[in-house]
């Protein structure tokens, strides 16, 4: 469970790039390690960059077998630093986030009692740690934390009644913890997601508060004061499913059965209470909507529904202030959908790529499309039939959007990248042999690099590789691995753009860190400072 920055379920991270005067080190660089020396027994298990991209912190059983510690290294000078204090006998450290000022983190563990899990913060180069959740009850547990912009945490937790799950807020250096939702119904909880306004001033959560099972949608201020319960009436059987908030504030939109069981539909209500409205356009017997999610800024919000045809998923967008809805895709051929979940949009807000078989209906290709409606542009027309189009992602700076192809005549997975607005379509992985795959992949911050997991080298070795995201030479990023050994994970900075991976590179079986590149961060020309929007 690796937190560096606030999630949203179906919102994918989202950075603006400004220029700034910082960059990290040439690719000739050697690699180092970033944890410290460990026994043959440790691993590393998780980690994350700060937002500012001068620490790394991770979790590892680097002093005790099985025992998973907390630790930070500062990437000018690379001494880690243990960030836990000593842990009772059994604990752990489970998870963390670090805060977007990245001066604190956030870490949960079984610290003080074996087996009861609760919320501490520390800051990131080391120092007094504090628990800021609220005394438990016997059996109490954190199930989920996240630390807002303006250093709150939010966490779900049975804090009061062992079973019963509840939301709370704490400042992260600790104080006061508030409980943020009222009472709740004999068998209620409040469900473990939530979302904070971009703001910071509240924060929007289900629970069955009225009736057990039946799940509402509420909000209330992060500091706490009064709930307000957001959705409509809801029938027998009536639930409310996946919600967002929009970028101005706003508004919650809400997938709910509200008018019928069953029968999924999108509606919008003031973020701080108010009258909800259904925004979506009439539903054909047996349609729902099954997915949306909201562009940037004022923006649009865009969803996915057999709204015409039982069955034929089609995509919608609207201004998420209120206005008309515009269908995205071209008219699909008899037996034609978008992908179920298979659309996304640019950080920028512009543009909506989907995938959908809208040419030829046994057959995926992926599509790009104004998010105020137009001419959708198929991207993937020129791959080969033999290869099925899989997903795809837009680069964070909305330029090039890069895809995964499965080969059936050569059982390969190739890496793929085209221009969002048309164009020829670059594999950017080497013509890989039979049954060599790429595996995972990550587009560096700045749009300018993908890095990629492929066995290309070896069948039973996967290796890390970066390339120009629109094509070029391949480098090999990690550095000779032991027999058996393989990348598990890897994550760019988001700042300097070095790489740092996670591989058993010196010892099968062994995971340590690295950094790619790997000296202290130095100060020269053209690389990118994030501005955090979510």
């Amino acid at each position: 469970m690796l937190h560096l920055h606030s999630s949203r379920l179906s919102v994918a991270l989202s950075l603006l790039l400004a220029m700034f005067f910082v960059a990290g080190l040439s690719a000739s660089a050697a690699n180092r390690k970033i944890n410290a020396p460990m026994p043959d027994w440790g691993d590393v298990s998780d980690f994350g960059f700060s937002s500012d991209g001068g620490h790394v912190v991770y979790i590892a059983d680097q002093e005790q077998d099985d025992v998973m510690e907390l630790y930070s290294v500062d990437l000018s000078h690379g001494n880690p630093v243990k960030l836990n204090p000593h842990l009772v006998a059994g604990g752990d450290v489970k998870a963390f986030w670090i805060t977007f000022d990245s001066r604190w983190v956030v870490y949960l563990a079984d610290q003080d009692v074996d087996g009861r899990d609760e919320l501490y913060s520390v800051p990131i180069g080391g120092g007094a740690v504090k628990k800021i959740s609220g005394p438990m009850t016997t059996n109490g547990n954190v199930i989920n934390f996240e630390a807002t912009e303006h250093n709150r945490v939010l966490y779900v937790a049975d804090q009061n009644q062992d079973g019963v799950f509840e939301l709370f807020s704490v400042d992260v250096r600790g104080g006061t913890v508030v409980r943020l939702n009222g009472n709740l119904v004999a068998g209620g909880d409040v469900d473990q997601w939530f979302f904070t306004s971009y703001d910071g001033s509240r924060v929007a959560f289900k629970a069955d508060a009225e009736v057990d099972d039946r799940f509402e949608l509420y909000s209330a201020p992060v500091t706490g004061g009064q709930v307000v319960k957001l959705n409509g009436a809801l029938p027998n059987g009536g639930d409310v499913g996946m919600f967002l908030i929009s970028d101005n504030d706003q508004w919650v939109f809400y997938i709910a059965d509200e008018e019928q069981d069953e029968r999924f539909e999108l509606y919008r209500a003031p973020l701080s209470g108010g009258q909800a409205v259904k925004v979506n356009g009439s539903l054909t017997p047996g349609g729902d909507v099954q997915y949306f999610t909201i562009s940037s800024g004022e923006g649009y919000v865009v969803y996915e529904a057999d709204q015409e045809q039982d069955e034929r998923r089609e995509l919608y967008s609207m201004p998420v202030n209120g206005g008309a809805i515009t269908k995205l895709n071209a008219p699909l051929p008899a037996g034609g959908s978008v992908a179920e979940f298979g659309f996304q949009i640019s950080v920028d807000g512009a543009r909506v790529m989907y995938r959908a078989n809208q040419d030829d209906v046994g057959r995926m290709d992926l599509y790009s499309v104004p998010t105020a409606g137009g001419s959708p542009i198929r991207l993937t027309g020129d791959i080969s039939d033999d290869d099925m189009i899989l997903y795809g992602r837009i680069g964070f700076d909305g330029q090039y959007a890069v895809f995964v192809t499965a080969s059936i005549s050569t059982n390969t997975i190739n890496l793929y990248s085209v221009p969002l607005r048309g164009g020829a379509s670059v594999r950017l992985n080497p013509a890989l042999s039979q049954d060599r795959y790429v595996n995972i992949f990550d587009i560096s911050r700045d749009g300018r690099w993908v890095a990629y997991q492929a066995n290309q080298d070896a069948s039973d070795t996967f290796e890390l590789y970066r390339v120009p995201i629109a094509g070029g030479q391949v480098t090999k990023i990690n550095d000779p691995l032991v027999a058996g050994g393989n990348i598990r994970h890897f994550l760019f900075n988001p700042v300097t753009g070095q790489i740092a991976y996670l591989a058993d590179q010196e010892r099968d079986e062994k995971y340590e860190l690295y950094l790619a590149g790997g000296g202290p961060q130095t100060l020269a020309l053209n690389t990118y400072l994030p501005v955090i929007m979510r």
